[in-house]
């Protein structure tokens, strides 16, 4: 492996690394300890020319012994550390935003993911693999200006927040199964059925204790529909404001509810679509405070916007989450 090949793969390594930990809040649980011992032998066995990155990967004897807790069988050892290495990958989850940022800031088009082979496959090894940044997310700094001459506003997504003891329930939803896809699809009209007929019934028959149950079923539909309704307009808007209640105890009001391609492929090898919590800040132009990502309003009512901290309602930008770019809305604002 040539030099600057080994200073990627030191850096990327520390970036991962370090941000890990970072996440984990203590260097001494055996999250941070594995990740930290993985890092050390993939940038040992990298610059080793009989061995290379491609092939540093190991397994979970291995790891065990690196952790000295090797277990008395393979099996045992193998357990111990997928019960480690869930904890690691969610860490790496909520992190990754940070740990894509510090890769751009160093120049670099990829980052490392932590990974284990599929059981299926054989025996399994963990190891750091390359996943590639999206162009989207690498050209912000090379264009300033729209082409109608506007000054451009940059955002980064940030950080995947941490949900709420509630929203851990609906904060990432692999749309992977039919039967869940259709019940997904179906359940309004479901509702709305059940609400028809219910009252047709009570046309024909008038029962008290009946129509008590139609009034509270009615109540608790609208209720759920109100809750969840960020839920169904995902599937149209590509990204909307999430319900206050995924994430209210992160730490952060405004989060997005995002539709995106998770990293796993259906059969014929598409990428299965993800609704998944996110959030996207950036820095205003007018006088450089948090720009955060809220619901528009008045005539830009039904558009997510950018509204800078210090001032909302003045220092406003479009959002564009596929480019990650917007402009400022306010044409009196002055930019200078």
């Amino acid at each position: 492996m040539a030099m600057n090949e080994n200073k990627e793969v030191f850096e990327l390594t520390d970036i991962t690394v370090s941000r890990v930990i970072e996440q984990l809040g203590d260097p001494n649980l055996l999250a941070s300890k594995l990740v930290k011992r993985l890092g050390e032998l993939i940038k040992h066995d990298s610059a080793e020319d009989d061995i290379g990155f491609d092939r540093a990967k190991y397994h979970a004897t291995r790891l065990a012994v690196e952790l000295d807790s090797k277990k008395s069988d393979s099996d045992k050892d193998r357990r111990y550390i997928n019960r480690i290495w869930k904890d690691l990958v969610e860490a790496f989850e909520v992190i990754q935003p940070s740990i894509e940022n510090d890769a751009r800031k160093a120049k670099y088009r990829k980052i490392l993911k932590p990974r284990k082979t599929d059981p299926k496959t054989g025996r399994v090894e963990f190891y750091f693999e390359e996943v590639e940044l999206e162009t989207s997310d690498l050209s912000g700094d090379k264009q300033t200006q729209a082409k109608d001459g506007k000054p451009l506003v940059h955002y980064e997504r940030t950080k995947n927040p941490k949900p709420s003891f509630i929203g851990k329930l609906f904060s990432k939803i692999l749309l992977t199964r039919k039967t869940f896809v259709s019940l997904y699809a179906a359940l309004p009209m479901a509702i709305l059925l059940i609400w028809y007929f219910w009252y047709q019934y009570l046309s024909y028959y008038n029962d008290g204790y009946i129509t008590n149950g139609y009034f509270l079923f009615t109540f608790i539909g609208l209720l759920s529909a109100w809750i969840f309704r960020a839920y169904y307009f995902v599937e149209s808007e590509a990204i909307v404001k999430a319900p206050m209640w995924v994430g209210s105890f992160s730490g952060e009001k405004h989060v997005q509810l995002e539709l995106r391609k998770s990293e796993k492929l259906d059969r014929d090898g598409h990428p299965i679509p993800e609704i998944g919590l996110t959030i996207y800040k950036s820095k205003c132009l007018v006088c450089g405070s948090t720009v955060v990502v809220d619901n528009g309003i008045r005539e830009f009512k039904g558009r997510l916007i950018g509204k800078c901290t210090a001032s909302p309602r003045e220092h406003i930008y479009s959002f564009d989450h596929i480019t990650q770019k917007g402009v400022p809305l306010r044409s009196d604002t002055y930019l200078g």
